[in-house]
């Protein structure tokens, strides 16, 4: 679910990017930045990346029951678990290609600037576990972006941080199942 969702992402931006800088291939890719023993994963070539940094539970939603009724009885139902996903994605153009990296930086803000909300209705492609997803640019201070590059373990490249909002993940386990009540009987032993 969350690697079919970050796929997606990375397909719209890859058609967004092909169209906008007229590229005859995809340069987006979902990965990592290093491997664990510091060795760059990017190939030489010009490259948008996207990296998972961290997950976190979007408790104001995942807290609400979940009731389904049908064939005469009622069921309780897991909630789904709402997942805020952290994003950085960095513009890696080795060599002289600097400007290059920051014209593809800019091609990423222009990308969530115009689809801050990508809901099923407008991408029809979007996983079906999915209905909509919100992406808010997070705001990073020079610390935040030092334990950033150090926890990757990579050098520093033009980059921007994104929360992407509520992806749901549903099993739709049943938690409980009980029969309907069809009708009350009056009490008839009440010293009324």
């Amino acid at each position: 679910m969350i690697e079919s969702m970050l796929q997606f992402v990375t397909s719209e931006l890859n058609q967004f990017f092909r169209v906008k800088f007229q590229l005859n291939e995809n340069i987006v890719e979902l990965s990592e930045l290093t491997q664990p023993d510091g060795t760059p994963v990017v190939g030489n070539g010009n490259r948008v990346v996207i990296t998972l940094l961290n997950t976190e539970e979007e408790r104001v939603r995942s807290s609400m029951q979940n009731y389904a009724s049908g064939n005469g009885n009622s069921s309780i139902v897991f909630p789904p678990l709402y997942l805020n996903l952290y994003l950085i994605i960095c513009a890696y153009c080795p060599g002289k290609n600097y400007a290059e990296s920051l014209k593809f930086l800019s091609g990423v803000l222009a990308f969530f600037q115009a689809n801050p909300v990508m809901h099923r209705t407008e991408f029809p492609n979007m996983p079906p576990d999915s209905e909509k997803v919100i992406f808010e640019m997070l705001k990073l201070n020079y610390q935040d972006m030092s334990y950033i590059w150090g926890m990757l373990g990579a050098k520093h490249l033009p980059s921007v941080g994104y929360k992407m909002r509520m992806l749901a993940v549903d099993e739709h386990q049943l938690r409980e199942q009980r029969p309907n009540v069809s009708g009350v009987a009056p009490d008839m032993n009440t010293g009324s």
